[in-house]
């Protein structure tokens, strides 16, 4: 790939990204819908898998199937908000 660094690589590979894989490109780099109620933690950094487990089977052994998919949903979005997060603290480091 011809880098000399870490730094590099993550340049090239969002070079790679953005003009390769533009439908991945659109969904990684989309602005959030704010707007949907969310109940997932104000703050993304309070988020983990454990706990996400956790609220899972809770939501699938009270209501079942649909109540399960409908928490997963928010947990995927508050994944991303995570992620996105370190992604800027990422971004506004350099």
């Amino acid at each position: 790939m011809n880098v000399q660094d870490t730094q590099e690589f993550a340049r090239e590979m969002r070079r790679i990204v953005l003009t390769r894989m533009p439908i991945l490109s659109a969904r990684i780099h989309r602005a959030l819908d704010n707007g949907d109620g969310d109940d997932g933690p104000e703050d993304p950094t309070n988020w983990n898998w454990e706990d996400a487990e956790k609220r899972l089977k809770d939501a699938f052994e009270k209501d079942g199937l649909m109540a399960w998919a409908e928490v997963a949903l928010k947990e995927i979005q508050a994944e991303e908000r995570l992620e996105r997060s370190k992604r800027n603290g990422l971004d506004d480091a350099h």
